[in-house]
Order: structure tokens, then C-alpha cells, then sequence
């Protein structure tokens, strides 16, 4: 990423929070466990056919495989997001290893408000929530809307007083 501009400079940069994490992890332990269970019925399937046993076996192992690349690859890509802000712009980088590599860029000239939004016990235990983005003519269901930004009220208020030193 570079900056084009010689009077713009860099006002914050952040990743997204650590929860993006926790639903991979949960299905895989979740798989990883179902599984199991599968190896166990493939071996109990060979006392009543060795034919049948092994290929439950390599079926298995198979989607063990399949299973464990998956995760390691949402994992390794992080379904990576990452937002900056400078003093012309906002942008939010979005990249899936090897699948996508998205660049959303929002000029400060542009907003007019921006929205944070925390729900649930969770999301205010641990400090994350979204950014919603009014560009105009947007509602807050549509729009420019940033997921699992950290401490999202804060965030808001560095690109609010962005907004109002640009202004005057």
C-alpha cells in the first residue's frame, strides 16, 4: 500500500479482532471429534468386512486431511482484514490466501457520520464490534460496514475528529 499524496499521512492502522478465530477453531475441534468417531467405526467395520473397513478407513483419513488443510488455511490467511486510516482516506483490506484480495477505500470527503455498534454480552465483554460507514443515501442495513473492528467507539471518534479538522 502506498500513500500517493505528499500531504497525506498515516493516522492509524489496526487488524480485526482475535474472535475471527473462534468459530474455525470451534467446528474444527467440533470435526475433528466427528472424526474420531469415524476412525473408531472404520476399525469396527473391518471385524465385518476388511474391504468395507478400509475403505471407511481411507474415506476417513481422507476427510481428516481435507479437514485439517481447511483449517490451517483459514487460519494461516486469517481471513485477514486490515484497516487504515489517513488523513485523506479510510481503507479496509480484506484478503482470503489465495482466493481474494479485496481493497475497500472510503475518502474522508465522502463520510458524512460513522456508526459503531456493539451487541451483545459478548461483543461488549470483549471490546469489538462493527463500523458502519453513511456515505449518503445508505442505510445502516446496506453500506459500508467493517466486522469485528476492535474497540469500535474509539475508532469512531479518531475518524470523527478527522472528519471535523478537515472540515474547517
Amino acid at each position: 500500500m502506498s500513500i500517493t499524496s505528499p500531504n497525506e499521512r498515516l493516522i492509524d492502522s489496526f487488524g480485526t479482532h482475535w474472535m475471527k478465530y473462534v468459530t474455525p477453531t470451534f467446528v474444527y475441534v467440533l470435526l475433528m471429534l466427528i472424526i474420531v468417531l469415524l476412525f473408531v467405526f472404520s476399525q469396527f467395520l473391518t471385524g465385518y468386512s476388511h474391504a468395507s473397513g478400509a475403505v471407511a478407513y481411507f474415506f476417513t483419513f481422507a476427510l481428516l486431511v481435507g479437514i485439517h488443510h481447511w483449517y490451517f488455511h483459514r487460519i494461516l490467511s486469517e481471513y485477514m482484514m486490515d484497516i487504515v486510516v489517513t488523513t485523506k482516506r479510510f481503507m479496509f483490506l480484506r484478503c482470503n490466501l489465495f482466493l481474494s484480495d479485496d481493497t475497500h477505500e472510503i475518502s474522508l470527503d465522502r463520510i458524512l457520520a460513522v456508526e459503531a455498534k456493539k451487541r451483545g454480552i459478548i461483543q461488549n465483554i470483549l471490546g469489538y464490534g462493527t463500523l458502519w460507514f453513511d456515505t449518503g443515501g445508505t442505510s445502516t442495513d446496506k453500506g459500508p460496514i467493517i466486522p469485528l473492528v476492535p474497540h469500535p467507539h474509539r475508532r469512531v471518534r479518531e475518524i470523527m475528529s478527522l472528519l471535523r479538522t478537515q472540515g474547517s
